[in-house]
């Protein structure tokens, strides 16, 4: 399937979308002021900084801009969540996953003595575990776009890099690609990524039919990532013979639903990779158990 590239834009001419908008491989230029700087907050990736010296010369991060062509590294020797509004326990997932988060923030002030500079963190994204991103993928931001094309196939997202300005044009957001088995809660995160801000990494590809698939390689969820808010519900009592189904809302509420007669349900429980934990609930016609894999750092206090 298909990617589109190029700038948002809808022309008034057949009320459609311009093929001049359209491509898959167009170059991005800078946002400006968008290099890592003390006065521009840009969204980063980090690795930790194993060599040994005497602190904070040694020991902090190198980080650099994401969906840069030079991969240009700058040495902070920590990170100052102070104007994140964070948690610590938030704080604490992103310490502990060093190499699977994105940051959003500026370098700090020079530290008078070694004249080092902390990263000052504005906003912080933490990966699905276990997933890679290619070093040819891009860390993009994803929206819903609602847009009347001159002919099939419509684009109904839109796909902008973090750190550049134009956005790129999409029909298909293959977010099964994701789960590998992995039994993952693709509703919720299919939310996270089209609708409250989460960072998507991966590859735009045009397909034979003419249409622009992104095909994801790992969702960054923003922090915090916390379940709801979920609405009061007051539950009816279910008939005679029956009982009560629950489903689960993209925002990890788990909520009543109907109620069935219930049946034979297998009594097989699934395990779930390293760094997911199983959730389950009744539902489904007769009432079986559902099982999802989420990441465990969710439940990490």
């Amino acid at each position: 399937m298909r990617a589109l590239s190029g700038i948002l834009a809808v022309f008034a001419v057949g009320c459609g979308v311009s093929e001049s908008t359209i491509g898959v491989n167009e170059a991005d230029p800078f946002e400006e002021g968008g290099e890592l700087s003390t006065t521009s907050r840009t969204f980063v990736a980090l690795r930790a900084d194993l060599r040994r010296c005497i602190a904070p010369l040694c020991g902090g991060y190198w980080v650099h801009d994401v969906n840069r062509v030079n991969l240009d590294e700058t040495y902070v020797s920590g990170l100052d969540f102070t104007s994140s509004g964070l948690s610590e326990a938030d704080q604490a997932r992103v310490f502990t996953a060093i190499g699977e988060v994105v940051l959003r923030g500026k370098l700090g002030p020079k530290e008078p003595q070694f004249n080092t500079r902390p990263f000052i963190v504005s906003e912080a994204y933490r990966g699905l575990p276990g997933l890679s991103v290619a070093a040819d993928d891009s860390y993009l931001k994803l929206e819903e776009v609602d847009i009347q094309c001159v002919r099939a196939p419509c684009p109904s997202m839109s796909a902008k890099r973090v750190n550049h300005t134009p956005a790129k044009l999409f029909h298909v957001f293959d977010i099964a690609a994701l789960d590998g088995g992995r039994r993952l809660e693709l509703k919720w995160l299919n939310q996270r990524a089209l609708q409250d801000g989460a960072i998507t990494s991966g590859k735009l590809v045009r397909g034979a039919d003419d249409a622009v698939t992104l095909e994801p390689s790992n969702i960054f969820l923003r922090l915090p990532e916390n379940v709801g808010p979920c609405p009061a519900v007051r539950l009816g009592q279910c008939p005679s013979g029956e009982i009560r189904t629950y489903q689960r809302s993209p925002d990890r509420c788990v909520l009543p639903a109907e109620c069935v007669v219930p049946g034979a349900c297998a009594q097989f429980i699934p395990s779930c990779a390293e760094g997911y934990t199983l959730q389950s609930w009744s539902g489904g016609p007769y009432a079986c158990p559902v099982y999802v894999c989420d990441p465990s750092w969710l439940f990490e206090e």
